[in-house]
């Protein structure tokens, strides 16, 4: 296996990609992303001599005083191991040999088997072979005796707070007294609105949000800086902006606790321009477990995402647009909006001062940002992430927006009335399959109604709808309606694919409510890891305008299809990686990741310009709504409509007349006798025996597609519901979910049981029946497992959910290019002469298994 290798971060040297790799990297992030190390004042692999020794040993990360690296200048050293990796004593013992103060034993940030980072410190006049434990490592610059001695102004941006969260939590919920998830984030989120109220209105220059290493080594120090964030903690409550989301409140954590927190945070000045402001969104990322977030379908919505939504809606600050999101959760795409209102006021205000534009932000933030949710942690979250983008927090409520307004605070409601907003951003609840039922609220919708040609009836769906869908309907309702100009309010939704694409009656309803309400911008389909690894239910982005469409009007509207978010489905940052496999870097020696949404923006506004599309990969396009509305299911996708695969159908039925007769092309639909000869049996009671002269196999859909399968079932063959999945000699099976469109012929033998026996397949494969008098269903079978042409026609018929899907009817619409029956029947013999062949491999392997079988039964043991 080849070597992987990425560039050291520090030092950009060539380094094996290894897990302890990876935790060396992490910490070189944090000595100089977060405690602010140059990097000219860092190596890896510096050896260190001891006395005598010429065999020096080398230590995983040195950081010097200067620039000079010598072992007479080193000030730190680092000792790095993977996740679950133990420490001796060598790290220790090999620093004496130097000059360095300081010490550092670090196994990673991994949630479940790291310990994190333990410091040490030793005084070099009195005590030199003596490292004690220390709880804070000086940023760069600063003495140990200054920790927690700050002033205001001395507090520095944070760059890389993600990795401080990380950092807390594992200790928090490591060693700490809370081990529920919701619990440990309630605590936190307390704690930075202490952060965060002591930068913006404590009185003085002292930070009040202080500990200094003295105080942290003794439980009366630690009573101290407990009691100072506690007072804060009062101020807060006071406050009218803040006061009612503590009301009765305390701060649980006790001193020893509060003062870990204060130590890690208290150099950071939070509200700072340059600090990361994804700071709260990776709180609760990192603090509130998959599992909270999973049972309310609250997932956290990725960066890239949240920003080709903004820019692709591009909200107005010079027109002073009302934006909303109505499930706001961290308030990502509200600070996000927020940030391109900053970068638009300093454009368009250039000539004024950086406070006075500050002001104006402030007011947009206070006037025109608006989020709803209903959850009291993500309300937290959300104020307090604009408080310190902007100090918007007057502007997020604690709402179930699906509510009836009159059922609203009368706060909210003086904020938020239907058909006010310009820009709609949002990633409502998804994936959690509970319905909204309450009559009192579903009656108001449309979608919850049983809908005639995207109409509502008077009848309420039995169960009640999705929370998604009402959403959907109830972000249409937010939006402004059409001005003289007949421009309406514009939204940019995150929605289950299902929504756009399923082939269920209830989905095509929808999409005609859809296309009745609004005109569609925008359609940008995105990749299964986008939600991982908290859901896989595969998403796409709908943008939309409240508008009332003319029956005859026809517009292009964009599609993207996108591949690649940044991330992988455990939720890693995916690299750009040359044929090698090694990691791929940008001339600033930052890895490349691998996203495509940047590019599809950049397609977007060129769309938008009436430009083409022609160069853009990953796949960007655009179709008619004319084209749309003439497709029976009007399906809204991306995915469906991609030139990729229409240009294929278009080159199938394109053969016809361009072969002088001597090709035909024919639907599938046309090449079986019956309309029922493609379909998949349904779902029956399992009855599972031993396998048997009178059981028969029970193929999964795995099954089927191996060589030599393992792991079968079987069932009776007198079984009356097994009786349905039985499959005959002559037929095409075809997967229908989970690895879509493969496709398999039922010959003789069917994954190495005779097929005149009787095989039962399971459901999740489509029956395929040819006519033998309209296609040779060898042939039939040759052409659809091609990977040209086949493979892409299958799957150009997924529709989405969690799990991908085809349908018979995209099945029987497939058009298939039908030579002279001699030629077809060429081909479709050399089919079933291969499959013969498979059962002839099949039953020697059967009889070789067998004789050894009996050759060890036979064989006595003493």
């Amino acid at each position: 296996m080849a070597t992987v290798n990425v560039r050291d971060y520090a030092t950009g040297k060539s380094v094996r990609e290894t897990p302890e790799e990876a935790v060396r990297q992490d910490f070189e992030h944090i000595l100089i992303d977060e405690l602010g190390y140059p990097k000219t004042h860092i190596d890896i692999e510096f050896p260190i001599q001891r006395g005598s020794k010429k065999k020096a040993e080398s230590a995983d990360i040195v950081v010097f005083r200067n620039a000079e690296h010598a072992q007479g200048n080193v000030y730190l050293i680092v000792e790095t191991k993977a996740p679950g990796g133990s420490f001796n004593d060598q790290g220790l013992s090999y620093a004496t040999a130097t000059t360095a103060e300081f010490m550092v034993l670090f196994d990673g940030l991994d949630r479940d088997r790291s310990q994190g980072a333990r410091y040490f410190w030793r005084d070099l006049a009195s005590a030199p072979t003596v490292f004690q434990p220390i709880p804070a490592l000086p940023h760069y610059g600063e003495t140990l005796e200054e920790i927690g001695e700050y002033k205001r102004h001395q507090l520095v941006p944070a760059l890389r707070l993600k990795g401080l969260f990380q950092k807390m939590h594992n200790r928090l919920y490591g060693e700490g007294p809370f081990k529920r998830e919701d619990l440990i984030a309630q605590e936190v989120i307390k704690m930075l609105f202490c952060k965060l109220y002591d930068e913006l209105y404590s009185p003085g220059e002292t930070c009040v949000f202080r500990a200094t290493v003295s105080e942290l080594r003794t439980p009366e120090g630690q009573r101290k800086v407990g009691q100072r964030v506690r007072e804060l903690f009062g101020a807060l409550k006071e406050d009218p902006g803040y006061g009612s989301m503590f009301r009765n409140e305390e701060i649980q954590y006790d001193d020893y606790w509060i003062s870990y927190i204060v130590s890690e945070l208290q150099r950071y000045a939070l509200t700072d321009d340059k600090t990361d402001t994804d700071a709260m969104g990776d709180a609760y990322e990192i603090f509130v477990g998959p599992q909270l977030k999973g049972e309310s379908g609250q997932f956290f919505t990725p960066r890239p995402v949240v920003r080709l939504a903004v820019e692709m809606l591009s909200p107005s600050f010079a027109q002073r647009e009302r934006v909303i999101d109505p499930a706001c959760g961290s308030a990502g795409f509200l600070v996000y909006a927020l940030r391109c209102a900053k970068l638009q006021a300093h454009a368009q205000h250039s000539g004024q001062t950086a406070t006075w534009i500050a002001k104006r932000v402030r007011e947009y933030a206070n006037g025109f940002i608006t989020g709803m949710d209903t959850e009291p942690l993500l309300h937290r979250v959300a104020r307090s992430y604009m408080a310190i983008v902007g100090n918007g927090k007057s502007g997020i409520f604690r709402e179930d927006s699906l509510l009836r307004p009159e059922e609203w605070d009368a706060k909210t409601r003086e904020r938020v009335q239907l058909g006010a907003f310009d820009v709609l951003l949002t990633n409502p609840p998804f994936g959690t399959g509970i319905k909204v039922e309450r009559e009192g609220t579903t009656g108001q919708y449309a979608l919850a109604h049983v809908l005639s040609n995207g109409k509502p009836t008077a009848k309420l769906l039995k169960g009640g709808q999705d929370p998604s869908i009402l959403f959907l309907e109830r972000s249409w309702q937010l939006l402004r309606p059409c001005d003289k100009q007949g421009v309406g309010g514009r939204m940019a939704i995150v929605l289950p694919r299902q929504i756009l694409s399923g082939h269920d009656s209830a989905m095509m309803e929808i999409r005609k409510w859809i296309l009745d309400h609004m005109k569609i911008l925008a359609v940008v389909d995105l990749p299964s890891e986008t939600f991982q690894p908290y859901t896989g239910t595969i998403t796409s982005i709908l943008l939309a305008e409240r508008a009332v469409p003319a029956a005859d009007e026809d517009y292009r509207i964009f599609m993207g299809v996108v591949e690649h978010v940044g991330h992988d489905r455990r939720g890693h940052p995916l690299y750009a990686r040359d044929e090698t496999g090694a990691v791929l870097f940008d001339t600033s020696n930052n890895p490349i990741v691998r996203d495509d949404l940047p590019e599809v923006l950049s397609a977007y506004q060129r769309h938008s310009k009436v430009q083409p599309l022609t160069d853009y990969r990953p796949s960007v396009f655009s179709v008619s709504l004319a084209d749309i509305k003439k497709q029976a299911r009007q399906r809204l996708d991306a995915w469906y409509y991609d030139p990729s695969k229409n240009d294929i159908v278009k080159h199938i039925w394109g053969l016809e007349g361009a072969t002088d007769g001597q090709i035909e092309v024919r639907p599938i639909r046309d090449l079986i006798a019956n309309d029922g000869d493609v379909f998949y049996p349904g779902r029956h009671r399992r009855n599972y025996v031993r396998p048997g002269p009178d059981a028969v196999p029970f193929l999964s859909s795995t099954n089927i597609l191996q060589t030599r399968p393992f792991d079968v079932k079987w069932q009776p063959k007198a079984y009356r519901p097994a009786q349905g999945h039985l499959v005959k000699k002559g037929w095409i099976l075809v997967t229908r979910s989970g690895s879509v469109g493969r496709v398999v012929y039922v010959g003789d033998d069917l994954a190495g049981f005779s097929v005149s026996d009787g095989v039962a397949v399971t459901e999740h494969a489509i029956r395929v029946i040819p006519d033998p008098s309209r296609v040779d269903p060898g042939y039939l079978f040759a052409f659809l497992s091609t990977h040209e042409f086949g493979e892409v026609l299958l799957t150009q018929g997924i529709y989405a959910s969690v799990v991908e899907h085809i349908s018979p009817d995209h099945i029987k619409d497939i058009p298939i290019p039908l030579p002279e029956f001699g030629i077809q029947r060429q081909i479709g013999d050399r089919v079933r002469a291969a499959e013969k062949k498979h059962h002839s491999a099949n039953a020697e392997i059967a009889i070789v298994q067998k004789s050894i079988t009996s050759a060890i039964d036979s064989m006595s043991f003493e």
